[in-house]
């Protein structure tokens, strides 16, 4: 029996969230990845334009669990358009899965202070079950047909999102894959694993979430989240803080280089039956560089380059299997040159804090055309 325990386990908690019909990745740098959490998101950064890549891997003591993760993203004046795209390794049950998506976000001025935005998001799914794949029900009733050719899965789907961003917090609200997921299960005459006898179950992932952000001191930047999602019979929850610090130079101007820390802790409301409601916790750590590298020799473009590592020390049973690794490489940039609108565009419009970009309170001190 503890040999099929652990397929089980391989099978559904591929280092991401539990879910009966379907598995979904999931991430520790929370920030890095908002395009993926809600599309509202989307071109609400403080630069014009945002590229960001993550790579995550966990569990290596027991199998192959890592994802691959882009998105970028383009500001107007009150649309944003982006594309996201993962590819995500399921341990050695050699389930593959790809997303790509478009989004669309639309936001409008509710006070002086506050803009609502609205978000869209349409993506296209792959999935695939190399040969050999074991079904948990068939598999344990000792079934000899239920091993046999790989199988794949393709499907499209829709989600939207509200986010509402004020000067010092944002809150939102999202439907992921809000039409009927497929799923493998019907991609086959045999079931991934019993969901009440309906394979067509609808799974969407329902996701609130919010944060705020202050500055401690002039050269101190705190900021803090939380993201609540239900998928299924799952409900899970997780909630952190970043801590950034920009040294000042002899003289008075702000260091090129920005230091962050931050931790977090991610667990379940409610699980499947006799499974923990611990995940983990999580540690990171990032460098930020707010005038990019070379910035004096480059009139034209202010740019933005930022490294963040964390890493999640498995609360739960699985606490022996290793941990998980992740790295996000971000940059950002604008159009300053002449004639361009951008800088009264960003005076316009809110956009959500970034925890690690500390800023010395000043926005000309980073903003201004060199």
């Amino acid at each position: 029996m503890p040999q099929h325990f652990t397929l089980f386990i391989l099978l559904l908690l591929p280092g991401i969230f539990l879910d009966v019909l379907a598995q979904e990745p999931q991430f520790s740098n929370f920030y890095a990845t908002t395009l993926y959490t809600n599309p509202a998101f989307t071109g609400r950064s403080n630069h014009q334009y945002r590229i960001i890549t993550d790579f995550r891997k966990q569990w290596h003591q027991i199998g192959s669990f890592s994802t691959a993760f882009v998105s970028a993203d383009y500001a107007f004046n009150q649309f944003g358009v982006g594309f996201t795209a993962y590819a995500d390794e399921a341990g050695s049950t050699p389930l593959k899965s790809v997303q790509s998506a478009l989004s669309l976000s639309y936001g409008i001025n509710i006070t002086h202070k506050a803009d609502l935005v609205m978000g869209f998001q349409g993506s296209y799914y792959y999935q695939r079950l190399q040969e050999e794949y074991i079904w948990i029900d068939d598999y344990l009733a000792n079934n000899p047909d239920a091993i046999g050719q790989g199988i794949q899965n393709q499907y499209f789907n829709l989600s939207a999102g509200l986010l509402l961003v004020h000067e010092s917090f944002w809150l939102g609200v999202s439907m992921k894959d809000f039409l009927p997921n497929p799923g493998l299960s019907n991609a086959s005459g045999f079931g991934l694993i019993s969901a009440g006898g309906n394979a067509d179950a609808y799974y969407g992932r329902f996701s609130v979430h919010g944060g705020y952000s202050r500055y401690l001191m002039r050269q101190l930047f705190f900021s803090s989240y939380f993201n609540f999602r239900s998928r299924g019979t799952v409900r899970q929850w997780e909630g952190g803080f970043n801590v950034a610090y920009r040294p000042v130079k002899p003289g008075g101007h702000a260091a090129d280089i920005v230091a962050g820390i931050g931790g977090g802790y991610r667990g379940f409301l409610q699980t499947l039956e006799n499974l923990s409601t611990r995940d983990a916790v999580i540690l990171n750590a990032s460098l930020n560089w707010p005038k990019g590298f070379g910035a004096n020799a480059s009139p034209l473009w202010q740019h933005q380059i930022q490294v963040v590592y964390s890493y999640d020390i498995t609360a739960s049973r699985l606490h022996t299997t290793g941990g998980a690794h992740e790295v996000t490489l971000a940059l950002t940039f604008s159009d300053f040159r002449l004639g361009s609108s951008w800088f009264e565009t960003r005076q316009r419009r809110r956009h959500v804090a970034d925890p690690r970009d500390c800023k010395i309170g000043q926005a000309k001190d980073v903003y201004v055309p060199r």
